[in-house]
């Protein structure tokens, strides 16, 4: 039995009802609504808060879609991630001086804590910064931004993930900003106790362990990026991985944007934890995988078939009682896959 309370933005309660079974999804590179049917004639608004728990599990995001009829009301929930997606005008030189996760700070209380407009700050809502990651580089070529998308790319260059916390009795809703440890965990798939697996690794085939890059407008400016044995990415030609995969590209930016598009590409291209899709679908109390102790941005050593991928955790899906771990970046969902394609155009 899963308990639904929706509250105003004040964190006043509005309604209060269960249901048997509840299944959403998670996912950190792709912003996935949600939907639930809800018994009767259920008092909810736009913009409300929806909290979901049962037990251990929870999940809390913000009504962007209501639909009654004469038996039950359905609503869609957007993550709370989903604040996110927004664009902001903020100095992106202030980067070269700050941390990267203080700089993510800026932005998102420029928007909903500091804002000018204050019908547009968030009531009880923070940020608060436990890692420090120096010298970050985005290629921001200038100072609009979409704040989701810079956190997409914090996350795949420095493994820095934004979580939410959300303290009802105490009306606050906390955005936790921090580089995840890099500990890799292990997962087995080959055990009894996985439900389905389901592995689909990049088009490269090979992992690259070198990237060239020629800037267009003058062949003269050139950069090389290696992956180390440390799993490292720098300009350094020591600790490499052998034997050498390599590839030589050209990069089309203005002079001075060179250096930062190389960075963001190097890192890309060369992080080969993203370049895959790994599906782990396990019970949700399993006592072996521990699903509960998982969490965005973890590094993981799936072992298959006496082959090891590392990937890490990007999304997950509850459903009856299973949980289904999602690692990687690539994405087959036809809608997910437009989405991410769009974005690319865009940004």
């Amino acid at each position: 039995m899963f308990n639904v309370e929706i509250f105003d933005t004040r964190f006043n309660i509005v309604s209060h009802t269960t249901i048997d079974s509840a299944s959403y999804e998670y996912d950190y590179l792709v912003l996935t609504n949600n939907n639930i049917k809800l018994a009767g004639a259920v008092k909810a608004f736009k913009g409300n808060y929806v909290y979901i728990r049962e037990s251990s599990k929870k999940y809390i995001g913000i009504i962007c879609d209501i639909t009654n009829t004469t038996t039950h009301t359905s609503i869609e929930i957007k993550p709370l991630l989903g604040l996110l997606d927004v664009n902001v005008y903020y100095d992106r030189s202030v980067l070269n001086e700050i941390s990267l996760e203080n700089y993510l700070k800026n932005l998102i209380e420029s928007k909903y804590v500091h804002n000018e407009d204050t019908l547009q700050n968030i009531e009880g809502f923070k940020c608060e910064v436990k890692t420090h990651t120096y010298d970050a580089k985005l290629n921001l070529v200038d100072n609009i931004h979409n704040i989701y998308m810079l956190v997409q790319k914090a996350f795949k260059q420095y493994n820095v993930v934004i979580d939410f916390d959300v303290d009802i009795q105490n009306k606050l809703i906390t955005a936790i900003i921090q580089s995840k440890e890099t500990k890799i965990k292990i997962i087995e798939a080959d055990l009894k106790n996985i439900i389905s697996k389901n592995i689909i690794l990049g088009k490269s085939g090979e992992e690259l362990n070198k990237l060239t890059m020629f800037n267009k407008a003058n062949e003269n400016n050139t950069l090389t990026y290696y992956k180390h044995t440390t799993g490292t990415i720098s300009q350094i030609d020591e600790n490499r991985i052998l034997p050498v995969v390599d590839n030589v590209i050209y990069l089309e930016c203005e002079e001075e944007e060179f250096e930062n598009k190389a960075y963001e590409k190097a890192h890309e291209k060369l992080n080969y934890n993203f370049d895959n899709l790994i599906e782990i679908t396990v019970k949700h109390l399993d006592n072996l995988v521990k699903p509960e102790e998982r969490y965005i941005g973890e590094v993981t050593e799936i072992i298959s078939n006496q082959n090891i991928y590392t990937s890490v955790l990007t999304g997950y899906v509850y459903k009856e009682g299973t949980v289904k771990l999602i690692y990687g970046a690539i994405r087959t969902e036809l809608t997910k896959k437009l989405k991410k394609e769009k974005r690319n155009n865009e940004y």
